[in-house]
């Protein structure tokens, strides 16, 4: 079961939520992300973050066929 965490927020003095944390930086477990989710609010001043779970072990509930504009 393969899954991916990514964090979104607020950067400090934005009013955009944008990524702030990327599958780049090898969050590995829930509890993981959610320590950087602590960090990033605690520390960087960063606002309104949350994780976001991508399961690859699930099916996508979207056909990429469709989505093609030939």
């Amino acid at each position: 079961m393969k899954k991916e965490y990514v964090i979104w927020g607020k950067a400090p003095n934005s009013s955009e939520e944008t990524l702030l944390v990327s599958e780049r930086a090898g969050l590995k477990t829930i509890e993981a992300a959610n320590r950087a989710l602590a960090s990033l609010e605690s520390k960087h001043g960063c606002k309104d973050c949350r994780v976001q779970v991508i399961d690859f072990s699930e099916p996508s509930p979207w056909n990429a066929k469709k989505l093609l504009n030939i």
